[in-house]
């Protein structure tokens, strides 16, 4: 375990749901004690909202886009989804403590979110 961070910057919803927790393990396998996750996925819930909220055909499609994918090549489907409670309920099963959510500013996307968590151990007592 030699890793300070691993990043998972939209990778998780394109794995199915039964593989998404061995993703999670073999991040937290090679963080050092103290290290920082950080997952970026599409947020289901606010997908959803928007979806059913929009009456914008364009806006719709970006909506469905983070919902199912781009599917412009083989491999661009979304196989599972979650939000900020369902993904940090994820993290925390894993072992990972002190878990964020909030909403993903790094790539602008309104409809995206970004949680960081931190493996239990290191130099400030975690």
């Amino acid at each position: 375990a030699s890793c300070e961070w691993v990043r998972l910057d939209h990778v998780l919803e394109h794995l199915p749901f039964r593989k998404v927790q061995t993703a999670l393990g073999e991040a937290f396998r090679v963080l050092a004690p103290g290290g920082t996750i950080r997952v970026g996925i599409p947020d289901l819930a606010g997908v959803c909202r928007a979806y059913a909220e929009l009456t914008d055909l364009a806006t719709k499609a970006r909506a469905q886009r983070y919902l199912y994918g781009g599917q412009h090549h083989d491999g661009e489907y979304h196989l599972s989804g979650w939000d900020g409670e369902t993904m940090a309920d994820q993290l925390r099963w894993t072992g990972f403590e002190n878990v964020t959510c909030a909403a993903d500013e790094e790539r602008g996307q309104d409809l995206c979110i970004v949680l960081t968590a931190r493996k239990p151990g290191g130099t400030d007592g975690g």
